[in-house]
Formats: structure tokens, sequence, C-alpha cells
């Protein structure tokens, strides 16, 4: 073993995670928010998400960044009182796992961030920015997008030494089951993982030049779809993209940030989903993916509580992608998603109308891929 850790393999993780993922949820800081605007958009954020806990009950849930709309400079006063706002809004059960990704607008964009407003940040969420979270044998990658412009910044060099720490415990987890548990001696003292490509997360997408391709109910308008998107601004650049898909070569990459959603596939393997804000204050039909995940496979539900554009008829309308051999040739159904039942008279009183899963999903084999350091 050279002295290496290893991770748990009970079971060999026969089970499915079921995480939810959101984005994007700019909680009004007291600079530029309004207080009715506040209210109004905080009681629909606490309604949706409660009620999606009692309906789905998801294991896990991430929130992709912009947690707060104005924590790159907000005071500690005024942080405190965002943060206490928070953690009612998102209150969950015991049972529930809540993992907080940073955003630009929780620290500042590069330029702004400092090693004050991270380290709030971490201690806020009880955790490093940058780290790996394994669910029944399904690693899900953190990143801290904003800390990735290569510029040599200390936070920028604290947060690329790590993910090169992470790459290389995953790669010597591949090969360490791949050997039947052996290890080279370049092993020596890595953290083992269950040997499984990632799942990455993180604020900022992956370089692309715009969401000209983006298409459904939740991309951006059509009149926005050709701008050209800034690197290091809009998205990361070609070059820490890059680095990110060799390092780790991840099997899904779920990000926020566009506020619109999107469905990329960076080098005809490597699939992105661009998760849409969570507010209704920046988007009238805000979604959130639940996500059925093992080692192996994954499923991707879009879900769409009502309250916006489709508050009004009660239903959910959604978007499905079927399964395909391979992911290049996903195709879009447009159809109504299922009409769901209706919550229990007490709780319709106080919540979004309804709530739906499966309007929309992607389905993909993988198989496990071996981890490059460069």
């Amino acid at each position: 073993m050279h002295g290496a850790k290893r991770a748990s393999t009970a079971g060999r993780w026969t089970q499915r995670s079921a995480p939810m993922v959101l984005s994007d949820t700019h909680l009004l800081g007291a600079v530029g928010g309004h207080w009715f605007d506040k209210l109004r958009r905080e009681w629909q954020m606490e309604r949706a998400f409660q009620t999606a806990l009692w309906l789905l009950r998801p294991e896990i849930v991430f929130i992709l960044g912009d947690i707060f709309d104005e924590g790159k400079w907000s005071s500690q006063k005024h942080w405190e009182d965002d943060v206490r706002r928070f953690h009612r809004m998102f209150r969950h059960s015991t049972d529930t796992e809540l993992v907080v990704l940073v955003g630009n607008h929780d620290i500042g964009f590069h330029y702004e961030m400092d090693w004050f407003k991270l380290q709030r940040f971490e201690k806020v969420f009880n955790a490093s920015s940058t780290r790996i979270v394994t669910k029944k044998g399904v690693n899900f990658l953190l990143v801290n997008s904003v800390a990735l412009h290569g510029d040599g910044c200390p936070i920028c060099q604290s947060v690329e030494k790590e993910l090169i720490k992470l790459s290389r415990d995953l790669n010597c987890s591949l090969q360490s089951s791949q050997s039947g548990g052996g290890l080279t001696d370049s092993c020596e003292g890595s953290q083992l993982y269950p040997p499984t490509s990632p799942i990455m997360l993180q604020h900022y997408p992956l370089y692309r030049v715009s969401d000209a391709g983006c298409t459904g109910l939740d991309a951006a308008p059509p009149e926005e779809r050709h701008l050209l998107f800034r690197e290091k601004y809009d998205v990361l650049s070609k070059e820490a993209s890059q680095r990110l898909l060799q390092w780790f070569k991840p099997r899904l990459i779920l990000s926020g940030h566009t506020h619109s959603g999107c469905e990329v596939l960076h080098d005809n393997k490597y699939p992105e989903v661009s998760v849409p804000s969570f507010s209704w204050r920046n988007r009238n039909n805000p979604s959130f993916i639940l996500a059925s995940v093992s080692p192996g496979s994954y499923a991707l539900s879009k879900v769409f509580p009502a309250g916006g554009e489709h508050g009004d008829r009660r239903v959910l309308l959604g978007r499905r992608l079927p399964a395909a051999a391979d992911p290049r040739s996903l195709y879009v159904d447009e159809r109504p998603a299922a009409v769901p039942q209706p919550l229990p008279a007490g709780e319709a009183q106080v919540s979004v109308n309804y709530i739906t899963q499966g309007a929309y999903y992607i389905r993909h084999k993988e198989q496990s891929h071996e981890l490059v350091n460069t």
C-alpha cells in the first residue's frame, strides 16, 4: 500500500446517489436589494426549496455558487445577516447534506477576491472550496473556479496545487483498482477514492464561445444566445478549461453563473450541463437538477417549480433528452411533463403550487478513464 489511505469499498457501491443541484440563488444584500424585492424572492426560493425537500427527499444538495449577491463587498454585519437568512431559507434535516460552492458574487471576481473573503465563506460552510465529496462510490469534485485565472495569484496557486493533488489521488485510485490493490512508489501517501472518474461541479462554465447552440425552455433568450462570452468573466479561459479536462477527465460537468440552461459536449466526450439560476429575480422559470448517479452511470431530471411562467397553468412543462448510445447524438423531445399531484391541502397553502420530476433526462453510460497529471 506504500502508506496510501484506502477508501471503503463496502458493498461495492451498488446503491445510487440522489443529489439535487441548484445554482445562483443571489440572496439580495443591504446595498442593492430593495426590501420588498428581497422579501418576495426569498419567499419564492424558500417555498420552492422546502417543497422540493419534502417531495423529492434528496440525500445531498449542491448549490453551485453565487449564494449571495453582495458577498464581494458586504460588511461583516451585513454578511452575518445574509448568512442568517440563507440558513433559514435552506434549512434541512440531518438526513440531507447541504454542500455549497463558491461563486464570484460570494468572494468577488478574481481581481476582487482576497483571503479574508474566501476564508469567511469557507468558515460559514465549514469546508474547503476545492475538495472531493464521495457518496455511494461517486466522486463529486468541487472546484473553486473563481481562482482559475492562471496568473500566479496566491489563492490561484493554492487552488491549483490542491487540484493537482486531487488529480493524483484519483489517478492513483484507478491504478490501485486496475492492479488489484498494488500502487507504485509515486502514489505513496495518496488518498484513495472510489476508482471512477469524477462528476465536476463549479460555478463558472468551461470555455464556450456563446450560448448559440443552447435550446429549450430555460435557455438564454434568442436575442442573447449569439453574444460572445468573455474568457475569465462569463466562462473559464480555454487554458483553464483544458487543464481541468486533462487532469480529471470528468464524466459530467455541472456549472452555473450564466443563469440559463445549456448542454455542451467538450472534445466530443465531456458533457457539461449549465444549471439555471434558482431565483425568480434572474429568470421567470427557475429550475434545478435532480440526479440519480452510480459509479457507472447517471440520469439527470430537470425540475421546474411552478410559480413563474408556467405557474398560471398549474402544470410544469419540461424536456426529455432520451437515452442515446452516443452522447453526441442526444436530441430534444419537446413534450409536456406528467401533471404532478397536488400537495396536501395544508402544505399547499404555504408552498409553491406544484413540483415535479421527470421533466428532463440525460442518460449516459460511462467507462472508467485514466486521469493524467500534466
